[in-house]
């Protein structure tokens, strides 16, 4: 499928990971990103500046590049063809090869659907970390479902405002119109605030404006190969999506879910989120491996970082006569993403089998 190309634009040649081409032109001084959004494909993005990663490509052909996070785009990275296409300007025809299948890009523009707040939960033993579950309005496309992925976000708003913030879902795509978001409140974050003015009032016809689903993080197709998934914080969420998706179609891929947290009042606690307690339950041999960085006196699980427990079970698959390496899940704050990542590359696991998902706190 192709669009037209302007002459006074350069050509931009997008191909997914299942081959579907696109091509687009890109105006002098428009990103990458920018002109495909303009041909109408909205690509998996999130920041848009350059600092989160998320439409990181391979890109073949001279571009400049725009100020951006070394975080989101190390210079190795570049050296080898690693871009940002939001901060992606040709100098010459371009040819991007994009790290999500077709399906993941919108056409047109990104959804839209109000939402009424139904619950702001505690769900950690310090208060901070908060399930919010919402229902959708009905709307032309969806009725009154709502369809995503797992591993997939929406950006959340209040009704009439611009600011908005991005939250992965960490429930599974029902015909309900039900969406779950796991937030750790955040001091100063503009919607922390609001929600901590939920926790304290009761969310009583609050309302907000749901952007999405987007995102091209999510389970790929791998045989029967394990899944281990590597969660920092509230990166539990789109992996707590993932289990509940296995476990509702019977995937019979052995699952190890490793959770980090910097203390142990920051651990979700699963009996506050039963659908996930119930999946894990489901999955033959699943395991969950507790992980707490700073522990205190009390607690009596794994002491260390989720990538400290990935590595040492890595090093001892390794130390067997041709090892089934796992695919490697992994979402949290981007240095745990990138030890992780680092991880499984040292431990030999094929970089196709590594799949990550950075996030900020907002």
């Amino acid at each position: 499928m192709t669009s037209d190309v302007l002459t006074d634009t350069l050509p931009v040649t997008l191909t997914t990971t299942d081959g579907v081409r696109i091509d687009v032109g890109c105006a002098p001084g428009t990103d990458v990103l920018a002109a495909a959004a303009e041909a109408g494909y909205v690509l998996p993005s999130l920041c848009r500046k350059g600092t989160c990663g998320a439409c990181y490509a391979t890109v073949e052909g001279a571009h400049d590049v725009g100020p951006h996070s070394a975080e989101a785009l190390p210079p190795g990275a570049a050296a080898d063809g690693g871009a940002l296409l939001c901060r992606t300007y040709p100098r010459e025809p371009l040819a991007v090869a994009l790290r999500c299948e077709d399906s993941r890009i919108i056409r047109g523009s990104i959804p839209e659907r109000g939402a009424g707040v139904v619950a702001v939960e505690p769900v950690s033993p310090d208060g901070r970390t908060v399930r919010v579950r919402l229902h959708l309005d009905p709307d032309d496309v969806s009725g009154a479902g709502v369809e995503f992925e797992p591993g997939q976000f929406v950006e959340v708003s209040l009704p009439g405002q611009e600011p908005r913030r991005a939250y992965s879902l960490a429930n599974v795509a029902n015909w309900d119109g039900e969406v779950e978001l796991l937030v750790r409140l955040q001091p100063g974050g503009w919607f922390s605030e609001v929600l901590e003015g939920w926790l304290a009032t009761g969310p009583a016809g609050a309302r907000l404006v749901v952007h999405g689903p987007q995102g091209a993080f999510g389970l790929r197709e791998n045989g029967i190969r394990p899944r281990w998934l590597v969660a920092g914080g509230t990166g539990l969420a789109p992996l707590a999506s993932m289990v509940r998706r296995m476990a509702e179609w019977g995937d019979p891929q052995p699952v190890r879910l490793y959770l980090g947290v910097t203390t142990a009042a920051e651990l979700p606690d699963l009996a506050l989120l039963p659908e996930l307690a119930e999946a894990l339950d489901l999955l033959p041999g699943a395991v969950l491996e507790p992980c707490v960085w700073r522990p205190d006196g009390t607690w009596t699980g794994t002491a260390g970082t989720p990538v400290d427990a990935l590595a040492r079970d890595l090093a001892v698959l390794g130390g067997t006569a041709g090892p089934e390496w796992p695919d490697v899940y992994v979402c949290g704050p981007p240095a745990l993403v990138d030890a992780a990542c680092a991880a499984a590359a040292a431990a030999g696991v094929p970089a196709d089998q590594v799949h990550a998902e950075k996030y900020l706190p907002a």
